[in-house]
């Protein structure tokens, strides 16, 4: 019985980790179409969209999602109905909120962004639905139905590929086409997402004041962690449109999704491994505290070959694939590619201070890299120009390494030395 459990598991993670990846890795294939259709300018405002999108995204809902695995196992199916209960109810709230705070202040968010209120708008809207739908996702996992979560993550993928297709191509050639295919299909799937939820909780979404506390207490004190993340990684598309050019922006969008092949790679095994690495941190002996050291040098130097060789390629991937006029968006690859391989190292060894629940040090670390992110971007830019974000990201991604590597290694002590 505890065999087949366990392959079970395996094969439950071989499957959520394959979606993931799928997921994450089949919008590149819509980058060669977009930008034979789409000006750099549009690429420029598709990618303002989804900065802006993951800056509010986690202030609606407050994180109610994550607090679902925690009390999933600890709930009676009572009690865990009144959770659901509350989690929407807080999606709905929380939406609310902060549309009215983002309403005074759409005519700054628009000179910074080119975001007009309608689509801001929109896009609280669609991150509501958005939330919703991640929040059927966990449940089924929690639930460890795969095959559920691989097949609604995957046709809801497709489903906004396929739309965003269609109208670029037929109707609206411009940002507003792809932007429409992502919130039109988000919308259809959280609706279909809410009917599933109904049917779960016997049609009934009842306000649980207590529920909803304890979701705004846990929630709350993740934000300035996710926020810093976010800094991190979008920021530079705000200064260069700021600081050079919206066509800068554009072109440097694309050379960034290029060299986040690394990132979607390393995120994939990163997932595949945490499960078995914590299962190995429950009774380290020292010889597998140094293999585990062993292995995690081997990865390091796997990643740093994998983004010099896509930096090594990117000249023929453009030609090949990407339309001439965002030949010169190859330049930023390599950077982007070094910079998500130094963050696939960082996350090797925060495992360790996440194993020790010190996710207070692992927000400060990363609040205060996205500061120095900010103040790298703008030296940078003004020295190097847009190239500047690119080496800002990398040296960023290589400070947090660096930093946590150090906590890590004070806290939770391994052969990183490899002595006998």
């Amino acid at each position: 019985m505890k065999k087949y459990l366990n392959s079970q598991v395996s094969k439950n993670f071989i499957i959520y980790g394959a979606t993931n990846a799928m997921a994450s890795g089949l919008p590149l294939l819509l980058l060669p179409f977009l930008t034979n259709y789409l000006q750099p300018q549009d690429m420029a405002m598709i990618a303002m969209f989804q900065l802006f999108y993951n800056f509010l995204q986690p202030f609606i809902g407050v994180n109610g999602t994550s607090l679902t695995n925690v009390v999933f196992y600890s709930k009676t199916d009572d009690q865990f109905n009144r959770h659901r209960s509350a989690v929407i109810w807080l999606i709905l709230i929380t939406g609310l909120l902060v549309l009215l705070v983002v309403l005074p202040f759409n005519s700054i968010i628009f000179s910074y962004t080119g975001l007009s209120l309608k689509w801001l708008s929109v896009m609280v809207v669609f991150i509501c639905f958005e939330q919703v739908n991640e929040f059927l996702l966990t449940y089924w996992r929690l639930l460890n139905k795969a095959w559920f979560f691989a097949i609604w993550r995957l046709l809801r993928v497709v489903f906004e590929l396929s739309l965003s297709i269609g109208i670029v191509m037929y109707f609206n050639s411009s940002w507003t086409g792809r932007v429409e295919g992502i919130v039109i299909s988000g919308a259809i799937v959280g609706l279909a997402s809410i009917v599933i939820i109904l049917k779960q909780n016997k049609g009934a979404l009842f306000m649980h004041k207590i529920e909803m506390q304890e979701i705004i207490k846990f929630g709350i004190p993740f934000i300035p962690h996710v926020l810093g993340g976010i800094i991190i990684n979008y920021s530079d598309l705000l200064f260069i449109r700021n600081m050079i050019s919206e066509e800068a922006t554009g072109l440097y969008s694309v050379g960034y999704q290029v060299g986040l092949i690394i990132g979607l790679v390393q995120n994939s095994f990163n997932q595949a491994w945490v499960p078995w690495f914590y299962a190995k941190l429950n009774n380290l002996t020292t010889e597998w505290n140094t293999r585990l050291v062993k292995m995690t040098y081997m990865y390091f130097a796997v990643l740093l070959l994998l983004a010099g060789g896509l930096y090594g390629i990117a000249p023929f991937l453009f030609s090949l694939f990407i339309d001439d006029r965002y030949i010169v968006a190859q330049d930023f690859v390599g950077w982007i590619a070094f910079g998500f391989a130094l963050n696939g190292m960082y996350k090797m060894v925060v495992n360790y201070l996440i194993y020790l629940k010190l996710s207070k040090l692992i927000a400060r670390v990363t609040f205060f890299v996205a500061i120095l992110n900010v103040v790298f971007n703008y030296l940078l830019i003004k020295e190097n120009g847009a190239i500047g974000a690119a080496q800002s990201t990398a040296l960023s991604f290589f400070l947090q390494f660096v930093i946590i590597w150090y906590f890590s290694a004070r806290f939770y002590p391994m052969n990183w030395k490899l002595t006998k």
